[in-house]
């Protein structure tokens, strides 16, 4: 997992899914790997997921919905997700920056960009 103080560029992993048979995974609400409708997608059509959690700047501005305690659950729950991917000999990536403009860009790169709400 990249540090979440230290998140990895979208210009770089759209070097590394270019002309690749990869679906981009976003996490964003379904926090697991079990009974994961957009992983099972995945992993049954493309030859590789690339999981992704993309920190939206606006979820931490004044007025918003961040608090000490969501963001540390938030937190909490990333790391139990990268240990789910690491038991399954994976990892998961961290991008920092607004989802639409992120996902457009990979949307681009990639085969197929999924995500899962429930």
């Amino acid at each position: 997992m990249t540090d979440p103080a230290n998140p990895t560029q979208p210009s770089t992993l759209l070097q590394e899914i270019k002309n690749k048979d990869v679906c981009v995974i976003w996490h964003c609400r379904n926090l697991r790997t079990q009974d994961h409708p957009a992983i099972e997608f995945a992993t049954q059509n493309h030859y590789s997921i690339l999981p992704i959690f993309i920190f939206d700047p606006e979820f931490y501005e004044d007025g918003n919905l961040a608090c000490d305690s969501r963001v540390e659950f938030m937190l909490e729950s990333i790391s139990d997700l990268k240990t789910q991917y690491e038991s399954l000999d994976g990892g998961i990536t961290l991008l920092h920056g607004n989802p639409v403009k992120i996902l457009q860009e990979l949307n681009e790169y990639a085969a197929r960009v999924t995500s899962s709400h429930t």
